[in-house]
């Protein structure tokens, strides 16, 4: 079985989480030291995990069962919800305005685009023998 269980919907959301965790702490370290084109580069990949959580947590969990793959998107989308608004809130120069509210509702719309695709989505790196 081992540590990438593709039978599981946590699988993708805990890779996904983890690539999250590593680009936070790396856009810090970059801003800390000056490196603008990093910390750039950094900031665009922090805000494609918040915005599209859950079709990456498929795209890269693989999970063959059409009921992991929804249960993923669902949670990858509540992730997405609170991580939208605080990348948001630091773009805005970490103050508080009013449109920093609204901005879930990107999170939203991705995932909406993409959840009837979660099947095409979960088989772009595992395609099926047979």
């Amino acid at each position: 079985m081992g540590v990438f269980n593709r039978d599981q919907p946590w699988t993708g959301l805990g890779v996904v989480l983890f690539f999250f965790a590593i680009d936070f702490v790396l856009h810090i370290a970059f801003a800390a030291q000056g490196w603008d084109f990093l910390f750039c580069l950094i900031a665009i990949e922090i805000a494609i995990i918040v915005h599209a959580f859950g079709p990456l947590a498929v795209l890269i969990g693989g999970q063959r069962n059409s009921d992991d793959r929804v249960r993923a998107m669902k949670f990858g989308m509540a992730m997405a919800l609170p991580l939208t608004i605080g990348y948001w809130w630091a773009v805005n120069g970490m103050a508080w305005s009013d449109w920093v509210a609204m901005t879930p509702l990107i999170a939203v719309a991705v995932h909406l685009a993409l959840w009837n695709r979660h099947s095409w989505l979960a088989s772009l790196f595992y395609a099926e023998k047979g």
